[in-house]
């Protein structure tokens, strides 16, 4: 019955390039359940051509990288039900809207899995302990082992 929209982070090309969307939890409550439901949307909002110039390598990479977000909706479809199946979490894609033709503005609604694997605060990064690397290694192994 309420909604709330949490900014995680900004999503960036490169390093000193303008933002292309955010990251975000979306916080949902409903009157039949006491507790609080949240996803992650990655909206993403690419800039228009203009805006990235006329340079042949500019618009190049401007394509792949939004090309690159199409590519990673299907790889959270495609590669969902495997990793499950070796033991390796992933978050589950409910939504991707259309991306094409590209270039047009998209999101993805994802299973939020920030309360099993916390990662510090607000989208503030630190370092992986020991327990966290071993646990990464295992997850990759787990990757593998379904490919």
């Amino acid at each position: 019955r309420h909604w709330s929209l949490q900014p995680i982070a900004t999503i960036l090309a490169s390093i000193g390039e303008g933002d292309y969307g955010q990251v975000a939890r979306l916080n949902l409550e409903f009157d039949d359940e006491p507790t609080r439901s949240s996803l992650i949307v990655k909206h993403v909002v690419p800039k228009a051509v203009e805006q990235v110039g006329s340079d042949e390598k500019d618009l190049t990479e401007h394509w792949r990288f939004l090309q690159g977000f199409a590519v990673e909706a299907r790889a959270y479809q495609s590669l969902y039900e495997p990793l499950q199946n070796h033991s390796a979490p992933t978050p589950k894609l409910f939504l991707a809207t259309p991306s094409w033709p590209l270039g047009r503005e998209f999101a993805m609604f994802m299973e939020d899995m920030s309360a099993t694997y916390p990662r510090g605060s607000n989208g503030q990064a630190r370092r992986l302990g020991l327990p966290e690397r071993r646990g990464s290694l295992r997850w990759l192994a787990r990757f593998h082992a379904a490919f």
